[in-house]
């Protein structure tokens, strides 16, 4: 190796552990918003995520110094319930259907998420998070093991014991024999949108049964209420709460709330939204 040579390798790994160092010492911010019971349409929130993953890579690509948290936009989760809706991944078919599409009971949409067709709907809570990776680890591997994580930390505050199942995505219970929350992400640069579905009442179960959820039988999936003694302690209130106390303990960020404008996700203007945050102003 010339000596030019090596002294751009030093410099870069200087710079590396520059970066580390900024992450390790001030805990990351990210913005929580909470779109609570009412069901939201997907579409509006798909773009406004793309559009907030977008603001997020343009800002890094004409940033010229090292990484500083304070400068960069911050990360975001979202916990919302849908309109009752089937989206189908990058991996999807028409075969994962169990109907013609203009029978469909609720509307039907693709997705740059990977995996195959799932069900969003009412009685399910869905966690959507755009992160910058290269502030964590650019691994969505990891990624995608960290999200499941949140939600069996979250299952823990119920009494229920979830676990992971080799060569499948998502959250198992009973000995891996029944799927209670699927996962599916999207990633650009290494910065993430889409996320995780946790089915908490039996609503959601009835709609699985008329697809090859995420390529499995749709008795496969089932929900929390199949397994709690009482149902009044699982309100799907709660498990939002529970599921932004854990995502924020695992991915160690500070969630900063924000209640979002329903009727802004007409547009999905997130660089208005991105203004109005009471952080945009720091």
């Amino acid at each position: 190796m010339s000596w030019s040579a090596e002294c751009a390798f030093w410099r870069r790994m200087l710079q590396t552990f520059a970066v580390e160092a900024a992450v390790k010492s001030e805990r990351r911010r990210c913005w929580f918003y909470d779109f609570g019971d009412r069901p939201v349409s997907y579409e509006p929130v798909r773009r406004w995520q793309l559009q907030l993953r977008a603001a997020r890579g343009c800002q890094r690509g004409a940033a010229r110094e090292l990484y500083s948290p304070k400068r960069c936009l911050p990360d975001v989760l979202m916990l919302l319930t849908h309109v009752p809706v089937y989206t189908l991944g990058t991996a999807a078919n028409a075969k994962d259907l169990r109907f013609a599409l203009h029978e469909s009971p609720c509307a039907v949409t693709r997705t740059e998420r990977g995996g195959k067709v799932t069900y969003h709907g009412p009685g399910q809570v869905t966690g959507y998070a755009i992160m910058d990776l290269c502030k964590y680890r650019r691994d969505l591997r990891w990624y995608v093991s960290m999200l499941e994580e949140v939600v069996i930390r979250s299952l823990g505050e119920f009494g229920i014991s979830g676990e992971r199942l080799a060569g499948h995505h998502g959250v198992w219970v009973g000995g891996a024999t029944r799927k209670i929350a699927t996962i599916g992400v999207s990633a650009s640069r290494w910065i993430t949108c889409h996320g995780f579905a946790l089915n908490v009442t039996r609503d959601v179960l009835e709609p699985f049964r008329r697809i090859v959820a995420c390529g499995l039988d749709g008795d496969t999936m089932t929900c929390m209420h199949e397994l709690v003694p009482d149902r009044q302690t699982c309100t799907v209130e709660k498990v939002r709460q529970k599921l932004a106390t854990h995502f924020a303990q695992v991915f160690d960020v500070v969630l900063e709330p924000y209640k979002p404008e329903l009727r802004s996700l007409s547009d999905a203007k997130c660089a208005d939204e991105e203004r109005q945050h009471p952080s945009a102003r720091r």
